[in-house]
This record gives structure tokens, sequence and C-alpha cells, in this order.
């Protein structure tokens, strides 16, 4: 006996969006895929450089400190990419009520701005001259 029966495919074949709120919709998956894909990158880099100096990674209390960092890190790229993340109220309230200087120069995980930073630098190539 032949069988000449073609079966139907199982899979539903992807439409493309149907409306604008379908295309808004895909559009913010997209991107919120894209940022969870790089935050879970860097996120798992930086866990593993941070074993490797020694410090103790496998513990509930730098696990738990170290997923709010990660999803610190996701909100700001979400915010940059004009992608609401619930962290962002936390934060606009946290630099409102502390009076924290966001300053244009500031270069974050150091204590200088990009101005110390120049100068020291045209300092240095003076020395050199």
């Amino acid at each position: 006996m032949t069988n000449n029966i073609i079966q139907f495919p199982k899979t539903k074949m992807k439409t493309p969006p149907q409306s604008k709120e379908e295309l808004d919709k895909e559009l913010l998956d997209h991107k919120t895929s894209y940022v969870t894909d790089i935050t879970d990158h860097y996120g798992s880099t930086i866990y593993n450089k941070l074993a490797m100096h020694g410090f103790n990674v496998d513990s509930d209390e730098f696990m738990k400190d170290y997923a709010y960092t990660i999803e610190s890190l996701k909100s700001a790229l979400l915010r940059n990419i004009g992608v609401d993340h619930v962290i962002q109220k936390t934060v606009d309230k946290d630099v409102t009520e502390y009076n924290v200087e966001l300053d244009d120069e500031y270069i974050p995980g150091t204590e200088v701005t990009v101005s110390e930073m120049n100068e020291a630098e045209k300092e240095s190539e003076d020395e050199l001259i």
C-alpha cells in the first residue's frame, strides 16, 4: 500500500503583526529579549571573574545582592532603549531622596571625574616632553 497522504504541518506558521498593537508588543518583546541576553552574558562573566578573584559567590547573601545588581543593570539598559522596568521607580525615588548628584563627568566605580582624569593624563604627557 502506498502512502500518498501529505501530513499537514502541526506547528503554526508565524504571521506578521496584524495591528499596531501587535507590532508594538513584538518590538517590546525583542528589545526585552535583547537586553536580557546581554545582562545574562555579562552577569555570568562578572560572576565568574569575581569567583576567580576569590570572592565567595556561593553564599545566599551574595546571590541576593548580585541578583539585584544584575536586575539593576537590566533596568538601566531597558531605560536606555525606552522600556520600563519596576526598579526604575525605586532608583528615581532614591536618587531624589538621598540627593545623589549625577554629574555627566562622573566615572562610575571611581572617585574621579572625566575632567580630573583628563588633567592627570595631560600632566603625565607634559612630564614626558
